[in-house]
């Protein structure tokens, strides 16, 4: 009897244990049809888990009251999967999951943002080209920690400078090297004055383009920011100022795609100085002197010989004009983007053309951009050929720096109350009828006369690749 009753409570026992637990088995595949392996199998909420086989084949024991497989496998997005009634269970995994955390550090190369030894940062492509901004450079600013980006002009192709972690030299240049799809890139300004030229501390001439204005940001994919002199084992010492590394877009597998953007926007000076309106041109209240044309020549306080002032201490005036508002116009850019991509299995393209057209908060500047890119991988999972290339064709009009005797600034900020800007005799005010420019002191420019007479002009053809 007591045998009988033992036997009895071991199969119920055994009965229990194969109602709580189970065995389930499937196979693991791609989207693609492949079977995947040494992909994971683990059970939520225990401590349960399996890899698949050569076939993609898997055997795991579920214990009681789980519910639920989560798969995955490096490349693919991970999936949870609930169990049902039967102890088959199949997966198809979807590719092209990325990592949020990888970045491309050198030739190419991938790597988690934690295993590299030195601090890195991430900026999206969408990022820069949704800034606005026309000079690449430019639309990192304020976009990551310890990068510092400097406008050194207000008219369009106006040089950007860029600084990682400050300046690390008095007199070398200090910016870091500049790399597009593994391929060091040329950013220096079309001038023999060697060092930081952006900066031009003379302010003469003109503020030369720096080349990263030849990048179209809508075909940038990422950009990786690698900060710091250990950053320079990766290109060597021009690298000691860190690099920005830019990764291009690039086709894809699949059916062709066509895409097409415009984007319009403007430019207004949203404050300019309070200058007083109250008194003219001369010294000590005395009244100012004209030529023929009418131009002020100086004053004449007290009877004595007229000397030639470019100073607003003259007598008080009834007209005055705000030649501030004048000068300065509302600027625009109008920025079309075409692409087309695609490819297979082994083959895939992407062509972009991309044009700019800007022009100035000053009179007669203007910047015109047309770029090309094309780029292409072909090959075998083994190996592979990657092509990349890109024509820019850029033609803009600058005026001069403002702080000197042919530039903006000084003197429009300068002028005097009662001086019209645009008040000379010619049509179009800035001239005089006797071909003379229009001005209120001959050692300065009239601004408008010298935007349109004496600008610098460029016309650039870059092939990069």
């Amino acid at each position: 009897m007591k045998q009988l009753l033992l036997t009895t409570l071991l199969v119920c026992f055994a009965a229990g244990l194969a109602l709580a637990q189970r065995i389930v088995t499937g196979t693991v595949t791609g989207d693609d049809g492949e079977a995947l392996i040494g992909a994971s199998i683990r059970v939520q909420g225990a401590n349960a888990g399996a890899v698949t086989d050569v076939s993609g084949k898997y055997r795991i024991d579920v214990p009681a009251g789980a519910t639920t497989l989560t798969v995955s496998y490096t490349g693919y997005t991970t999936q949870d999967v609930t169990l049902g009634i039967s102890n088959v269970v199949d997966v198809t995994l979807v590719s092209g999951q990325v990592l949020s955390e990888a970045v491309v550090t050198a030739l190419g190369i991938t790597r988690s943002e934690k295993a590299v030894g030195y601090s890195i940062s991430k900026v999206e492509g969408s990022t820069v080209s949704g800034s606005g901004e026309v000079n690449a450079i430019q639309g990192l600013a304020a976009k990551t920690s310890g990068l510092q980006v400097i406008g050194s002009g207000g008219t369009p192709g106006a040089s950007s400078k860029i600084l990682i972690r400050g300046n690390s030299s008095f007199q070398l240049d200090n910016q870091p090297l500049i790399v597009i799809d593994n391929v060091p890139y040329d950013n220096q300004v079309n001038t023999v004055i060697g060092g930081d030229y952006p900066f031009n501390p003379n302010l003469q001439g003109v503020n030369e383009s720096n080349r990263a204005l030849d990048i179209n940001p809508d075909d940038i994919e990422n950009i990786s920011v690698l900060k710091g002199p250990s950053a320079s084992a990766l290109y060597g010492t021009r690298a000691a100022n860190g690099v920005i590394f830019i990764t291009t877009k690039k086709g894809a597998k699949g059916r062709m795609k066509v895409g097409y953007g415009l984007s319009y926007s403007f430019d207004e000076v949203n404050k300019l100085p309070e200058l007083q309106h109250e008194y003219g041109q001369g010294n000590g209240g005395g009244l100012a002197v004209t030529d023929a044309n009418g131009n002020v020549t100086g004053s004449n306080p007290q009877g004595n010989a007229a000397t030639e002032t470019p100073n607003s201490w003259g007598p008080s005036i009834t007209e005055s004009f705000d030649n501030l508002d004048t000068y300065f116009q509302r600027g625009t850019s109008v920025v079309n983007n075409f692409s087309v991509s695609g490819g297979n299995d082994n083959t895939t393209f992407r062509f972009a053309y991309g044009n700019t057209n800007q022009t100035g908060i000053v009179p007669n500047t203007e910047l015109k951009r047309n770029t090309f890119r094309l780029t292409a991988t072909t090959g075998t999972d083994k190996f592979k050929i990657s092509v990349s290339g890109a024509y820019t064709a850029i033609q803009d009009r600058k005026a001069q720096n403002g702080s000197n005797l042919s530039g903006v600034m000084l003197a429009l900020t300068r002028m005097p109350a009662d001086f019209d800007v645009l008040g000379g005799s010619s049509p179009n005010g800035f001239d005089n009828l006797d071909g003379s420019q229009h001005t209120y002191f001959s050692a300065y420019d009239n601004p408008v006369w010298s935007a349109y007479h004496n600008p610098n002009n460029t016309n650039l053809n870059r092939i990069s690749g």
